[in-house]
């Protein structure tokens, strides 16, 4: 072995033993640090662990405000709130004592936010003002605040909040936002629709709060009666589940309100099977009514029927079962209503065993079968016979009536009362109530 060798040898020996030595020393000196490793623990999600060192550590320095606060840390991690606001609350007293105020806004924002989650909304709010009482423009905290005023319907309260926040970050989107919400809120329509106009073009289309922003700036149009305006917005959200269904009952709403009936129609029935059952009901009554201001009083039934199998106690749909009842009883009343012209007539000549008419006149509330001795005339609205009704059909019938011809009227409904005094009403025969049911229902 050559002397550069050995040289080589005994300096590598010689490096490794300093190495050792460094490393004995080093575990030997350095201090072991509880708060460190409970901070590991925590952020590994480690609770448990983590809350056994932390009580450990408690028994001997029982006032630390930094152990208090990460015992709040683990609650939460935990998802036991109650316990976590505990100790944060406690941090925030031992903090005062050992002179770290410094630390309390942060650590009252931890309990506020803490009993926001619970709903505890007025301890939650006690938390965020002692917040603003030490640092007046914490932004965290205003946002936070106004978002309870909203969603507890203080928009008076909300504003106060938010207009400051807004001074100290106007582009604040979130704040924004709520703004629009309060003015919403106390009906001030046309400066939510400023707010959410800024706010729209100032966020790109995949953020999460697009849809809502979108979603509130269509219904303060429609507040507005500006109703193209509104569905324009709130059709291209029937593709966000987050507010679909609530777009889809809103766009209906709109058409019926410009009575643009067969696209109301249209798109509940496209929209309504997978609709959940809360909006279902929704559905197929706004469907109903569209149907019934068409004059289609079979599908406006049917859709009734829909919407009551599901929720009989929404809105009025009790009543209007009731009140068609004897549809619902008797099926074949369906003839008498119906829009099919068609079907209507071969029916009414089967229940009138009539062969042969002379002529048919077609009204919007009636139909006459002129023969060469009788003129029957068939109510197809679902209420009672007007004096004005009886007007109509005496104008059209005039020389029939001149003439002493028999004139039968057939209504489920019958006559108002008012129209019994008409003039002409003692020269008609009526056919009506359970007279009239009785012979639908004896058509085979």
């Amino acid at each position: 072995m050559d002397g550069v060798t050995i040289i080589f040898l005994i300096f590598l020996g010689i490096s490794v033993v300093a190495v050792v030595i460094v490393i004995i020393v080093r575990s030997i000196t350095q201090k072991y640090n509880p708060i460190q490793e409970i901070e590991k623990l925590i952020n590994a999600n480690e609770f448990k662990k983590a809350q056994e060192l932390t009580q450990k550590e408690l028994l001997k320095t029982p006032n630390s405000f930094v152990l208090k606060y990460h015992m709040g840390q683990i609650f939460e991690g935990l998802q036991e709130f109650s316990q976590a606001a505990s100790y944060y609350e406690k941090a925030a007293v031992s903090a005062t004592a050992e002179g770290n105020e410094d630390m309390k806004p942060q650590i009252f924002l931890k309990v506020a936010s803490l009993y926001k989650k619970k709903h505890k909304y007025e301890e939650a709010i006690g938390y965020y003002m002692m917040v603003l009482d030490k640092a007046p423009q914490n932004q965290k905290a205003l946002l936070e605040v106004a978002e309870i005023f909203v969603e507890t319907n203080k928009s008076k309260r909300a504003f106060g909040v938010l207009m400051p926040l807004l001074r100290i970050a106007p582009n604040n989107l979130k704040a924004r936002y709520l703004l629009a919400q309060s003015c919403f809120q106390s009906q001030d329509y046309a400066e939510c629709s400023e707010h959410l106009d800024f706010l729209l073009t100032h966020i790109p289309a995949n953020d999460p709060l697009f849809p809502k922003a979108t979603f509130l700036l269509a219904n303060s149009l429609f507040q507005l009666k500006r109703y193209d305006e509104a569905i324009s917005q709130m059709e291209p959200l029937f593709n966000i589940p987050e507010v679909s269904d609530a777009a889809v009952l809103k766009v209906v709403e709109g058409y019926l309100a410009l009575n643009q009936l067969e696209k109301a129609i249209n798109i509940a029935e496209e929209f309504v099977l997978p609709m959940p059952p809360e909006k279902k009901v929704e559905l197929y009554y706004m469907i109903a009514s569209a149907h019934y201001k068409k004059g289609d009083i079979n599908l406006a039934l049917k859709n009734w029927k829909s919407a009551a199998e599901i929720d009989a106690t929404f809105k009025d749909l009790k009543g209007i079962i009731s009140q068609y009842s004897t549809h619902y009883e008797h099926p074949a009343l369906k003839h008498i209503y119906t829009v099919d012209h068609v079907d209507f007539e071969a029916f009414v000549f089967r229940m009138l065993k009539v062969k042969n008419v002379d002529s048919i006149l077609k009204k919007p509330s009636y139909t006459v079968l002129k023969t060469h001795d009788v003129d029957y005339v068939i109510f197809r609205v679902p209420f009672s016979i007007t004096f004005h009704d009886l007007a109509d059909i005496e104008t059209n019938l005039h020389n029939d009536f001149m003439a002493n011809m028999a004139i039968n009227i057939y209504s489920l409904y019958g006559f108002s009362d008012e129209a019994k005094g008409h003039p002409v009403f003692r020269k008609i025969l009526e056919v009506s109530g359970e007279a009239f049911v009785k012979l639908v229902d004896s058509v085979e």
